[in-house]
């Protein structure tokens, strides 16, 4: 499908057979069956206001619940819980994890070259019964 934005979703099928799929910017496209899916017909169904604006999104349905506990999760649907997880790469994260590779990355170049790597490899050989027997990595 050409046009659709960036990042879209990997598409989910709907109860009544149509498949959709979302964007970054929270545009949802539709293709009304399997056929239209496979053809690459799709139709822009706008945005939807209860996604958010995201990173990689991802939408699927909840799975089955697990044996024994059929009753309450089928009670708590009833009550309101959410069918579907709303899957969401935030920026902050994003950003967040490239710190911290950052940080780990400057602690690594701060080390001298033994430092480095005896941090990196940090193995001793372990001698028995005459021949190298293992590794030991600490």
């Amino acid at each position: 499908m050409e046009n659709t934005q960036r990042d879209p979703s990997s598409p989910w099928k709907t109860p009544s057979g149509s498949w959709r799929l979302r964007t970054y910017s929270a545009n949802v496209y539709e293709a009304a069956s399997d056929a239209a899916l496979l053809a690459g017909k799709w139709k822009d169904l706008g945005v939807n206001k209860d996604f958010r604006q995201c990173e990689c999104p991802s939408f699927y349905p909840l799975p089955a619940a697990t044996p024994g506990v059929e009753a309450e999760y089928d009670a708590a649907l009833a009550a309101g819980m959410p069918d579907h997880v709303h899957k969401v790469l935030l920026v902050l994260l994003v950003l967040f994890m490239l710190l911290v590779h950052l940080l780990l990355l400057l602690t690594f170049l701060s080390l001298s070259k033994d430092e480095l790597w005896w941090r990196l490899v940090a193995a001793r050989h372990v001698q028995g019964r005459g021949h190298w027997g293992a590794w030991h990595v600490c």
